[in-house]
């Protein structure tokens, strides 16, 4: 969707979810920015399908399956929001996730998509930052910079407003006064029409792991490998090479462990796909703090695999 008509709302949006299943929604909060002002803030606990819940999910926002058994699914919830995405721009902290949440739980429901212009606040809020700052991207990197609260980080209605704040930072702090002007020129729009479609952050039906099981039933080799001996991996996206269950038996056999979601005590986090998952975000998270994990690809792993020296990740 392309448009020359002067917007001056927007619509911003952070979604949790309940699983690595983009249509998995459990969480939604909209804050309503009218020029420089918010002019309303909605927070929604949504049922995801089947009210299914992965536990590295849980353990980022702490939202349950009790809390949402009965809330309302999302096409309740969509009746009562469609009209907040007509006539305004949408923004969203790292927007890839929130619209392919958007599109994947619409799709799923097999309800019509919208169409409007969408900005990441991530490029937004670095209008003011200079070029030789060295500040994160994450919106509790971002949030810091610029003394905005971000109390209740990973609460949907928390990241929203606090994702407006940095927006009407960089409208009070640049040199255009009006709000139209500033977007035509300082900021950059995407269509939603162009978001793809993906269902899954992970592969389709991904089912929990005991990782405590699956460790008791691998043999360790006696000459364990550099890569893994003493390591603690996590897996997230879906591997092309074999199973994940396969992979974490192989870090187990090398002599490391496995864990089915990301803190401070994991060592390696194996990106499969180019998504941003809710781990890789946590992981991101964590470097920002100073947390040397580290996030590799398959292909990267698949070396590890194949080498008996250990390669510099």
């Amino acid at each position: 969707m392309t448009t020359t008509e002067k917007i001056e709302r927007i619509t911003v949006i952070d979604f949790e979810t309940a699983s690595s299943a983009f249509f998995s929604a459990c969480a939604l909060g909209i804050v309503i920015l009218h020029g420089r002002e918010i002019v309303d803030k909605q927070y929604f606990l949504i049922q995801p399908p089947d009210n299914f819940y992965e536990k590295d999910n849980i353990a980022i926002h702490g939202i349950t399956a009790e809390q949402t058994a009965h809330a309302d699914t999302f096409p309740v919830i969509w009746q009562k929001i469609r009209h907040l995405f007509e006539n305004t721009y949408v923004a969203a902290h790292n927007a890839n996730f929130d619209m392919s949440v958007l599109k994947a739980t619409l799709e799923y429901y097999g309800i019509e998509q919208p169409s409007f212009q969408y900005m990441n606040t991530i490029s937004v809020s670095g209008y003011t930052i200079p070029r030789n700052a060295n500040v994160g991207k994450s919106l509790a990197d971002r949030c810091a910079y610029f003394n905005i609260p971000l109390e209740n980080h990973h609460n949907a209605l928390c990241d929203a407003e606090a994702a407006a704040q940095l927006i009407i930072y960089q409208l009070q702090h640049s040199r255009y006064k009006s709000f139209a002007t500033f977007v035509s020129c300082c900021v950059q729009l995407y269509d939603y029409d162009d978001v793809k479609l993906k269902k899954s952050s992970s592969f389709f039906g991904h089912k929990y792991i005991d990782v405590g099981e699956l460790a008791a039933t691998t043999t360790v080799r006696e000459e364990k490998d550099e890569d893994f001996k003493g390591k603690t991996f996590v897996f997230t996206g879906e591997l092309t090479k074999f199973t994940r269950e396969q992979a974490m038996s192989k870090v187990i056999a090398g002599g490391g462990f496995v864990k089915n979601g990301v803190s401070k005590k994991v060592d390696v986090l194996v990106h499969a796909e180019n998504d941003i998952t809710s781990k890789v975000k946590k992981a991101m998270e964590l470097q920002a703090e100073g947390h040397p994990i580290k996030i590799i690809t398959e292909d990267q792993f698949m070396q590890m695999l194949e080498s008996n020296d250990a390669i510099q990740i």
